[in-house]
């Protein structure tokens, strides 16, 4: 199997960290993004209407740890106890992670 390369530095090595909904879940040793392995394909389409959006957005709990992680780095930044992030879709992960 072809290991894809992180999709924000281009760097090729990256442990598995699991799996979520049958996607490989990789972090990138060099800049630490995590991606999936594989991306779904044109005819792997999802008909979101019929999914279970709380099974769905679940968090899987090395996701919690990273984000408690990163959050605990820029804690010598934190003045007002707020936090503003971008890119987490719903929220749901930040919102967990008690930010």
């Amino acid at each position: 199997m072809t290991i894809r390369v992180c999709p924000a530095c281009e760097y090729s090595e990256s442990p598995m960290l699991g799996t979520k909904n049958n996607f490989q879940i990789r972090r990138c040793d060099r800049c630490q993004t995590i991606y999936t392995q594989d991306l779904p394909t044109v005819g792997q389409g999802t008909n979101y209407e019929e999914l279970d959006l709380d099974q769905v957005m679940s968090v899987p709990e090395f996701i919690h740890r990273r984000l408690r992680n990163l959050v605990h780095g820029f804690s010598h930044y934190r003045q007002t106890n707020r936090f503003l992030e971008v890119g987490f879709g719903s929220g749901q992960v930040i919102s967990k992670a008690g930010v």
